[in-house]
């Protein structure tokens, strides 16, 4: 008796997850937004903005204001409400860089 196998499916690489994937926005590198703000995130912002529901917009606030880290410690710098806030930075020249369909054509 033959037992037929099932192809298995390759799975595309994805260099951005969602919800960047297919969609167009601006990035640069920059820092973070605690301290001590060192100059190591690449941050993206999105060409049209991507609304949330208030109950989603809760859920991210409550996750935000209470993250613990690896020790289950209270790890955050936000206050009770999840709003985050960062001493001025100094002005930074950032190379600012698009993509757009250009980047997703084969």
């Amino acid at each position: 008796r033959l037992v037929r196998r099932k192809k298995k499916k390759k799975k595309k690489k994805r260099l951005l997850r969602q919800p960047f994937r297919n969609q167009y926005y601006y990035g640069y590198k920059g820092s973070l937004t605690v301290p001590p703000c060192s100059d190591i995130v690449l941050w993206y912002v999105v060409d049209n903005p991507m609304e949330i529901s208030p109950d989603q917009l809760r859920r991210l606030r409550y996750l935000v204001a209470n993250y613990l880290n690896a020790q289950c410690e209270l790890g955050t710098y936000a206050d009770e409400e999840g709003n985050v806030n960062r001493p001025i930075q100094k002005k930074h020249r950032h190379n600012i860089f698009h993509c757009d369909e250009s980047d997703y054509s084969n």
